[in-house]
């Protein structure tokens, strides 16, 4: 009677629990759903905002870069005229001067049309192309060197720079040093 007893009124607070733990469980999945759709509308809204921020950005980027454009087109209008003019000049002077004069001229106006294709380049940010080109030109060199020594697994000396450097033309010369060189070439990773 006791076991018969008991076991009903465990069976009856097993039901009862389970019950208020289903209730419990709805209530914890009602909560994150409203969650998950407050946090998702909340990402919505932030992505949106960003988007709008963004494409003000480049708006404002594309006006800039316009702007840019048109005053290296009136640069480069102008120079252009100057280097017609020059040009022009140079020709005439052909028809009516000795050589040696002539060529001291060309000379001097090739001296200033470079000063103001660096002026151009300053202006826009960029790096003479020659500079450029020899650079990669001696890296190349370089690299070359730094997959032979690896191959053969030898050090390359001090000597081996100092020749290159010397024998190296004047851009490179002008624009770089020694240990320039050198901090190339420890910078490299074999190819091979």
């Amino acid at each position: 009677m006791f076991l018969e007893a008991e076991g009903t009124d465990f069976l009856k607070r097993f039901k009862e629990a389970t019950t208020d733990l289903h209730k419990e469980i709805n209530k914890q999945n009602s909560r994150l759903i409203d969650h998950l759709t407050s946090s998702t509308l909340d990402l919505e809204i932030n992505t949106q905002t960003m988007i709008d921020n963004l494409s003000y950005e480049i708006s404002e980027v594309v006006q800039d870069v316009k702007s840019q454009t048109k005053v290296l087109e009136a640069h480069t209008e102008s120079f252009v005229e100057t280097l017609q003019q020059e040009t022009s000049d140079i020709k005439e002077q052909l028809e009516s001067q000795d050589i040696a004069k002539l060529l001291k001229q060309i000379n001097d106006n090739i001296i200033r049309t470079a000063w103001k294709s660096n002026r151009i380049l300053e202006h826009l940010g960029l790096e003479d192309p020659e500079i450029t080109y020899e650079r990669n030109m001696f890296k190349g060199y370089l690299q070359a060197m730094k997959n032979i020594s690896n191959k053969n697994s030898t050090e390359v000396s001090n000597d081996f720079f100092e020749d290159m450097y010397n024998m190296s033309n004047r851009i490179i010369k002008d624009n770089y040093t020694i240990n320039d060189i050198k901090s190339w070439f420890d910078e490299m990773k074999p190819t091979n």
